[in-house]
């Protein structure tokens, strides 16, 4: 077999077990054996993406297994692949993704100059909300691993470690009044890129106060900062590191607050692959 056939999975090509282990002269089970090998490590690195379980029918009419894989998968199981001919099967199958990949791009983006100019908007939010939907779900695996370790046993620590780095911020800037109000801005700004919507929670509160006969000046002793006090770990894990990063921006050295952290895991989930967030996303309340 000289060409290379490659079908689509959500979208992306795969490519077929059979077909490879045509291609590099292994038997079909052997590759099979080697895939399923590989998938046994899903736990840490996650491969249920890249291999799909499929079937075929046979010349004699039964229902056997194959996997099909995306480029990912093809370049893993390829990697215990070797000598001349397997290196020169190699470069076929990736020209065969290159290929492949560059022909979807050019349909998809054909058919949608296709759209009226309604459609094409929508899909484009639709991309732009999916994109965002995703940075979300990495912003709250980042503070799930950092609440973790997180021990809220410390008591007022995180807080004081907090209020220090905010001043010592806010004096970098000339430390008047407008410039503390502006770094808790932009502290609640941060919050709100990692889905805690501070107002709403605060309005959410007060509604409640007045409705079980809280007297009104007490109602307006809620804060946004009373809300993140009474808050769960994730909430807190989010105003300590929404403060970590104005600080770090800023140039301004935390001690304090780093030892509070160190404590926690605070300190790996920001050695962590910084998280992107940008835009709104769907508000946690």
């Amino acid at each position: 077999m000289n060409d290379i056939i490659l079908s689509t999975q959500n979208g992306k090509p795969v490519a077929s077990s059979r077909q490879i282990a045509e291609s590099f002269g292994k038997e079909h089970k052997h590759v099979l054996r080697d895939i399923e090998n590989l998938i046994g490590g899903e736990s840490k690195i996650g491969l249920s993406s890249m291999f799909f379980k499929s079937e075929y029918i046979s010349a004699q009419n039964k229902k056997l297994p194959e996997y099909l894989m995306n480029r990912d998968g093809f370049t893993l199981l390829a990697m215990g692949f070797t000598g001349k001919a397997a290196l020169e099967w190699k470069l076929k199958y990736i020209a065969a993704f290159n290929e492949m990949e560059k022909k979807l791009s050019t349909r998809a983006a054909s058919q949608l100059q296709d759209l009226s100019p309604e459609l094409q908007y929508l899909i484009k939010l639709e991309r732009q909300q999916n994109q965002q939907a995703k940075q979300l779900e990495q912003v709250n695996e980042r503070l799930d691993f950092a609440c973790e370790a997180f021990s809220l046993t410390a008591g007022p620590d995180w807080k004081k470690a907090c209020q220090s780095a905010i001043s010592s911020v806010a004096m970098k800037h000339g430390g008047d009044g407008d410039d503390f109000e502006s770094v808790w801005n932009e502290i609640y700004d941060a919050m709100e890129r990692r889905g805690f919507d501070l107002e709403l929670r605060v309005s959410n509160a007060k509604a409640r106060a007045l409705k079980n006969g809280i007297s009104p000046s007490d109602v307006r002793k809620i804060t946004k900062m009373k809300i993140i006090e009474a808050g769960d770990k994730k909430l807190i894990a989010a105003f300590v590191d929404s403060v970590r990063e104005l600080a770090a921006k800023a140039g301004t050295r935390v001690d304090r607050l780093d030892e509070v952290c160190q404590t926690s895991l605070f300190a790996a989930a920001a050695a962590q692959k910084n998280t992107t967030t940008s835009g709104k996303f769907v508000k946690e309340v």
